[in-house]
């Protein structure tokens, strides 16, 4: 009898664990979804006072900061023959932001995204000078 009370203990127990454990992670995700519906809206609000390109890709920045926890932000509007790239470091003032013209046959990440219509995600220093060995003569 006490081995079947002691059984009937354990599993219990392990139900009940199972079920904080359940409990936990659906609030977690909870949270989660309400920071990305916060940032959604905020995002929207930023957008719908934006009337040009270069005004939509800065309203996009702080929001790539806060989504992908970067500490560098690169955007590019394309103008002409050339990509006008925003580079910025997560901190830096918004007065203090200056967009440059970048040639749209330059091999920089921004430049190849217009050029090749797809996106150019680079994780870390390592990766982006493996992959654009070269001075950033255009992005700087």
């Amino acid at each position: 009898m006490l081995a079947l009370f002691t059984s009937a203990r354990v599993t219990s127990e392990r139900r009940l664990r199972r079920a904080h454990e359940a409990e936990r992670a659906a609030r977690e995700r909870s949270e989660v979804l309400e920071r990305n519906a916060s940032a959604l809206q905020r995002l929207g609000a930023s957008l719908s006072a934006a009337a040009l390109p270069t005004e939509v890709a800065e309203a996009v920045v702080p929001f790539l900061f806060e989504s992908f926890g970067a500490r560098l932000a690169t955007v590019g509007v394309a103008h002409g023959d050339d990509v006008r790239t925003l580079k910025v470091v997560q901190g830096t003032p918004r007065d203090e932001w200056r967009w440059r013209p970048v040639p749209s046959s330059a091999s920089t990440p921004t430049a190849d995204a217009m050029r090749l219509g797809r996106v150019v995600a680079l994780e870390g220093w390592d990766s982006i000078r493996e992959a654009y060995p070269g001075p950033d003569e255009f992005e700087q």
